[in-house]
């Protein structure tokens, strides 16, 4: 057997020094690895309860997660705002609310969800308007053509809807890197607790915002 001089060990060392830095370096470049590219983000322009026009592009650089709701839901929509405001708190506390991170809550219900009633909304979920903003437009065609670009179905039932119920999470460059499922734990069809699932959304928030 052939035993590799002394000569190439301090050649093979650095190799293996270099090869050790590199996936260290590579690391650190992808820490928001977990969180693949699932696409662009569908554009869209809405107004908000300030009367601010708020889009894709006038949010780019900053990490945003989209809810597609109705206000007078008797169901879903009321506990999944409501977790949106522990994401509200948990941004806060890393700093980041408002400057790198926001919140997007879309009405698709317009004409019964006003300005003054999703203000009223809004006091109810805590949520702070610099960060967490109530969308909505005149143009109920276009609202609901906007959520099912997100995949959120909306098919009028009654007085109410039967829609899919989805966070959207958008990077600052405008493409979608995760969707959750409230549902999953509002149903029980996860293990997670709802203080679980409201982590894993500020955690994956904080990762992208870096």
């Amino acid at each position: 057997m052939k035993v590799i001089g002394n000569k190439w060990f301090p050649l093979a060392a650095a190799v293996i020094i270099v090869a050790i830095i590199a996936f260290f370096l590579f690391s650190r470049m992808n820490e928001g690895s977990k969180l693949p590219v699932e696409g662009d983000a569908p554009a869209f322009s809405l107004q908000n309860t300030q009367g601010e026009t708020i889009t894709l592009d006038n949010t780019a650089g900053k990490t945003r997660l989209i809810y597609f709701f109705f206000a007078h839901c008797p169901d879903v929509c009321l506990p999944t705002n409501n977790m949106l405001s522990k994401v509200q708190e948990g941004l806060k506390e890393k700093g980041l609310f408002g400057d790198e991170a926001i919140l997007m809550s879309v009405t698709f219900d317009p004409e019964r969800d006003t300005v003054d009633y999703l203000k009223e909304y809004m006091g109810r979920m805590n949520a702070d308007p610099t960060g967490w903003h109530y969308l909505r437009s005149d143009d109920v065609e276009y609202v609901r053509g906007v959520a099912e670009s997100y995949d959120v179905t909306v098919i009028p039932s009654g007085e109410d809807f039967i829609h899919a119920n989805l966070y959207t999470l958008i990077d600052g460059d405008g493409k979608i890197r995760k969707v959750y499922s409230p549902n999953e734990v509002l149903l029980g069809y996860s293990d997670k607790t709802i203080d679980e699932f409201v982590n894993e959304i500020v955690e994956d928030m904080a990762a992208l915002s870096k």
